[in-house]
């Protein structure tokens, strides 16, 4: 058994989630959603960012996370939410940034729209190659049909729709448990929401059979810091 140890700092920092994101129109929600992966991505991950709109954009080619979280998050910033929506020009550019990955680690594209916009069976390429494609709607006027039924289920990613800063810290911690695992190959033996006040400790006992050699412990955390301690 492992004993886990959490005990909340107030103190304004901010923690959240990870992988390799290619992305598109944002609204609010963008300073939640983004940042995330860039935040909580290994070293060795390769993240591109890129802009849709009216046409694709590719505001930082694919870049190993290390030394490049600042220049990521800079590309990141440049992302508006003008013009029209192109999500099939924006696939067809996170389909090329990722072709020319020095690494073989699985391929998957983050896409975030706050709207309606063209395609014509863009994703096809991703599901070809066994790349899956997580997507996430941004307010009420996605078109649902498209980015849960064509792209995103197809591809064996899976759909979220935002509409609150609850709902887009969910899907964000959702996201990258899940692109843990296709990565890493992990299994998730305990996943559970707490709710800490400042200063409280809470523990939790996990058992770990013991065929498993490695454990990995994630926390996604909004508006403050969390001290983490495990006991064996």
């Amino acid at each position: 058994f492992l004993k886990l140890s959490l005990k909340e700092h107030l103190n304004g920092m901010r923690t959240l989630p990870h992988d390799v994101a290619d992305r598109g129109a944002s609204i609010v929600f963008q300073p939640i959603c983004l940042p995330a992966f860039i935040d909580i991505a290994e070293d060795d991950d390769y993240i591109t960012v890129i802009d849709f709109d009216g046409s694709a954009k590719v505001w930082a080619s694919l870049q190993p996370v290390k030394y490049n979280r600042t220049v990521l998050k800079s590309a990141v910033d440049n992302v508006d939410s003008y013009g029209s929506t192109n999500i099939g020009d924006g696939l067809n550019q996170g389909f090329t940034e990722p072709s020319n990955s020095p690494t073989p680690k699985d391929k998957i594209a983050v896409i975030l729209t706050d709207g309606n916009g063209g395609y014509i069976d863009e994703a096809q390429n991703y599901i070809d190659h066994g790349w899956r494609i997580f997507t996430i709607g941004l307010g009420s006027s996605v078109d649902t049909k498209l980015l849960e039924n064509e792209i995103a289920n197809l591809s064996g990613g899976k759909f979220f729709s935002i509409s609150t800063e609850e709902a887009a810290q969910n899907a964000i911690q959702e996201i990258y448990q899940e692109i843990r695992q296709i990565v890493s190959g992990e299994q998730t033996l305990l996943s559970e929401e707490l709710l800490i006040q400042q200063d409280e400790v809470i523990e939790r006992e996990i058992f770990i059979p013991g065929k498993i050699k490695n454990a990995t412990f994630s926390r996604v955390i909004e508006g403050s810091d969390v001290e983490v301690i495990l006991i064996k």
